[in-house]
């Protein structure tokens, strides 16, 4: 199978991924809006005093900057940024979290990097100390400009909210430094990939992974993003084993959606280095993950498999859905197919006419057009 085509298979079996506005223009300025709030705990005056004070700093520092305009929003289906506060009175202790956050379309280099922690920023800290205000208004004003690609001042905001945090003897993290340095420290190695500057990225992506392996995370848990960038980064330097064997870490995961991403980098790696088979694979195994019931994607992934070649693949496929879907009228379609493909021109009218008896409405064109073909003589 041709370069391109596989190529276009991979492109056109990729993920859509969902944003809210896209960042094209370099000289155009953005309104992101933002959106804070309380996700657990009981309505309180302290509580609504500490909402107005980090609203009223996020619009005081608005008018400094040049491309984005920071909007307080009432409602959070309509925030890019959402920041919740959480209070534990007795404890003296104030939970910060922001929603995970991608990028607008277009700010991304390539769509197998992975533009969105999978965990919410995580910070705690005393209320009574201003550190937090400063640390969650420095994050909120880098993920302003993460938003819009504005990587140099997404960093410069990151740097300061990185210096802040480290100030552990003024902040009372309740355990989450580590988790809170991670965040900060992965867009900004996202930001790296956003410049190209690969060596850099991969550098810092692999002192995340160090940091959550010295601290006993849980690798099923936290870092699969952070493999999965790591792995892209590798590739981009040239260090092919490396990619694979990171992306090797991120699969059987319980969480469908990382392992199709895992799936789709691979199967892109594959291809791009002349190993279509093992990118078929993957790509196969992705429509599983994209639809595990749906008996039309399994269709697809049988058709697939006859047009890329493999017939021991695509009868295996068709035995196993004959198994599970015995009256499903789309079977004789298949093996029609799997008949043609294998030069059995006899059986595979017989099977296309059988489909045509029992589903007429179904792929009637495609099905008359192989008919049409066999009988004469093409």
């Amino acid at each position: 199978m041709k370069r391109g085509l596989m190529l276009l298979m991979i492109l056109l079996l990729l993920p859509n991924m969902g944003v809210l506005a896209d960042a094209h223009d370099d000289d155009a300025t953005y309104v992101v809006t933002v959106y804070v709030d309380s996700r657990f705990s009981q309505p309180s005056q302290q509580l609504d005093d500490l909402i107005d004070m980090l609203e009223s700093a996020l619009r005081e520092q608005s008018t400094d900057l040049q491309r984005v305009i920071l909007q307080i929003e009432s409602d959070p289906d309509f925030a890019y940024i959402i920041v919740n506060l959480d209070l534990l009175a007795d404890a003296d202790v104030l939970f910060v979290d922001i929603d995970p956050i991608y990028p607008f379309i277009g700010v991304l280099p390539s769509e197998n990097i992975i533009g969105q922690m999978y965990t919410e920023f995580p910070l705690a800290a005393s209320p009574s100390d201003a550190l937090w205000l400063d640390i969650t208004v420095s994050v909120v004003l880098a993920m302003s400009h993460y938003l819009v690609g504005e990587c140099e001042t997404t960093l410069a905001y990151l740097g300061r909210a990185n210096m802040l945090a480290a100030s552990q003897e003024e902040l009372f993290y309740l355990g989450q430094l580590e988790q809170t340095d991670a965040y900060l420290m992965f867009y900004q190695g996202v930001c790296l990939l956003i410049e190209e500057d690969y060596q850099a990225a991969y550098d810092i992506f692999s002192e995340i992974i160090a940091l959550y392996d010295e601290n006993g995370f849980d690798r099923t848990l936290y870092g699969m993003e952070v493999r999965l960038n790591l792995a892209w980064a590798a590739y981009m330097i040239g260090d092919v084993d490396t990619a694979l064997d990171t992306i090797a870490q991120v699969m059987g995961t319980q969480f469908d959606w990382i392992e199709l991403d895992a799936l789709l980098m691979r199967a892109r790696i594959y291809a791009e280095t002349d190993q279509f088979d093992l990118a078929l694979n993957d790509i196969f195994r992705a429509e599983r993950v994209l639809f595990p019931d749906d008996l039309h994607a399994a269709l697809l992934v049988a058709e697939l498999r006859i047009r890329a070649g493999d017939l021991f693949g695509a009868a295996d496929d068709i035995e196993q859905l004959e198994k599970t879907f015995p009256d499903w009228p789309e079977l004789f379609y298949l093996r029609g197919l799997l008949a043609r493909a294998e030069g059995d021109d006899i059986a595979a009218l017989s099977y296309f006419y059988t489909y045509q008896e029992i589903e007429p409405d179904g792929y009637a064109e495609e099905v008359q057009a192989y008919i049409d073909a066999i009988e004469s003589g093409r």
